[in-house]
């Protein structure tokens, strides 16, 4: 029995030729790492013509402060007229579906799911740096609840409200649509 060919193509040249679709991924965990590559294939994307990009989404969510940087350069390439697909395929969970929203046109398979939750964090010190972090996730949650319920059918309490809550919140492709969190079924 013959074996299966060998594959040659390392990561960097399969985001190339993703790049060559105006096509950019998400589908590992959202850390520094990951967001890097987003943030470079959206800005060489950016620099190279004004068509729209699409971004593939299938992460179970990771770090809100890489989150917010891919928030950032959704918004920059939004902000210089190019349009933004976001397509879930599998899974948009937290973090995830936070970069969803920000996105034009929000699609999500029909087997996919969405995923929110509450925002957690950890903190160790003394009382006055605890008070902070809190203050910073009140902060965060007050902005994530004005993007979830401007991109959205739910209004900005009724955001904060799932975001205070640790437990998960699973849509399908269906109730996210009427949600209004996603535009297309595909």
């Amino acid at each position: 029995m013959a074996s299966p060919p060998k594959i040659s193509v390392t990561y960097d040249q399969e985001r190339e030729k993703l790049r060559e679709q105006r096509t950019v991924i998400l589908v590992d965990d959202i850390n520094d790492d990951s967001v890097a590559c987003l943030v470079d294939d959206l800005y060489i994307l950016s620099a190279a013509g004004d068509g729209p990009i699409t971004l593939i989404i299938g992460s179970d969510g990771g770090d809100v402060m890489a989150m917010l940087t891919a928030l950032d350069a959704i918004s920059y390439v939004r902000g210089k007229g190019i349009y933004v697909v976001g397509r879930v395929v599998g899974r948009a969970m937290s973090a995830a579906f936070v970069v969803l929203q920000a996105c034009n046109m929000r699609q999500m398979s029909q087997n996919a799911f969405l995923m929110a939750h509450g925002i957690s964090g950890f903190n160790l010190g003394v009382i006055k740096d605890q008070e902070a972090n809190v203050r910073f996730l009140h902060r965060l949650r007050d902005m994530l609840s004005e993007l979830l319920s401007k991109r959205g059918k739910r209004d900005v309490d009724f955001w904060k409200k799932l975001l205070n809550e640790s437990t998960p919140t699973f849509l399908d492709a269906k109730e996210a649509q009427e949600w209004g969190l996603i535009d297309e079924i595909v």
